[in-house]
């Protein structure tokens, strides 16, 4: 039995994850009301007690079809932030080495409620179903759903954020930065300009990488073994002076994926002089950071954001979202 995709056994460990977040949000939530020196207030509730800690009102539209690739329905969840309107909206590609996983539950995204961030949860074809560059496709038909829809459902297309955990911030990455490339067209129409990316963990350069799992073998399918094709999936091949202001957070301990990918992509950006920021997580792994480095995480992303033109964090951050304590990106 699944849900959306979701192996039966990863549904504990879903509600463990949702657990943890409840736990740390008040521990987080003053760590960065202290770094900010924001004097927040609390606001109303977002959830029913016990179910989050995001500020305001928060309303989920669940599988709301975004594409139909060759017959195969596609769906966003959207959680609408209803105390600002129009709220700045946070796109969310969830991780999975390619090959699996699922849009998380509405009470991962607390912090990013907390921020003031409405979020559309993408659905993308899986490895198993679509090899590449079809995922890619997927985020870009959805982010361009979210500026065709922004207006009628209370969202500010002016200040679109684009995240992605492991193998999720690859795919959001190369959505974003490979433009009007045709190999990743699906015909969805324009997307829109995106204010701020943030990479978790991610890919940079698929053909340096090349893990035992057999991840990217299985995502790439009849073409694995051409470099070229891999070195043109990379996102760190797509860089530009006029793409988006990078916010970059990785384990400098990372088993998964290696710390040397984040490494070499914020130089390159850096070196043209586009503004990212590269957030060492100081022994992290893949995820399972402690509460203080969660929270830190969440300062230095409220910082970035309001750097950039995205008004955030007048809330209470909860904690950001965690690639996992191992396997598969």
């Amino acid at each position: 039995m699944s849900v959306r995709g979701a192996p039966a056994l990863r549904q504990p460990l879903l509600r463990q994850a949702g657990a943890r977040w409840r736990r740390r949000a008040a521990w987080a939530a003053s760590y960065v009301a202290l770094l900010l020196g924001s004097g927040i207030a609390p606001g109303r509730a977002a959830m029913p007690a016990g179910e989050g800690h995001g500020i305001g009102r928060i309303e989920m539209l669940a599988d709301i079809e975004y594409a139909r690739p060759g017959g195969r329905a596609l769906h966003v969840d959207l959680h609408r932030n209803l105390v600002a309107r129009p709220s700045p909206v946070l796109v969310h590609v969830h991780g999975g080495g390619w090959s699996r996983g699922a849009r998380p539950p509405r009470e991962a995204f607390a912090w990013a409620y907390a921020m003031g961030f409405s979020v559309v949860a993408v659905e993308y074809r899986l490895a198993g179903e679509a090899h590449a560059p079809a995922a890619v496709r997927d985020v870009r038909c959805a982010l361009a759903w979210v500026g065709r829809h922004a207006a009628r459902h209370g969202l500010d297309a002016s200040r679109i954020v684009v995240e992605g955990v492991s193998a999720g911030a690859h795919l959001a990455l190369l959505a974003v930065l490979a433009g009007d490339d045709a190999e990743f067209d699906a015909g969805c129409g324009p997307v829109p300009p995106v204010a701020v990316l943030v990479d978790r963990a991610g890919i940079a350069d698929v053909q340096a990488w090349r893990p035992a799992s057999g991840a990217v073998a299985r995502w790439i399918g009849p073409r694995a073994d051409a470099v070229d094709y891999a070195a043109r999936l990379s996102p760190i091949r797509y860089l530009h002076r006029a793409m988006p202001p990078l916010f970059i957070v990785h384990g400098d301990a990372d088993p998964v994926v290696p710390f040397a990918q984040s490494r070499r992509l914020h130089d390159a950006v850096r070196a043209l002089g586009v503004p990212v920021a590269l957030h060492v997580v100081a022994g992290g792994r893949h995820g399972g950071f402690t509460d203080a480095q969660a929270a830190a995480i969440d300062a230095a992303l409220c910082l970035f954001l309001r750097g950039h033109g995205v008004p955030a964090c007048d809330g209470r951050p909860a904690r950001s979202p965690d690639p996992g304590k191992g396997g598969d990106p």
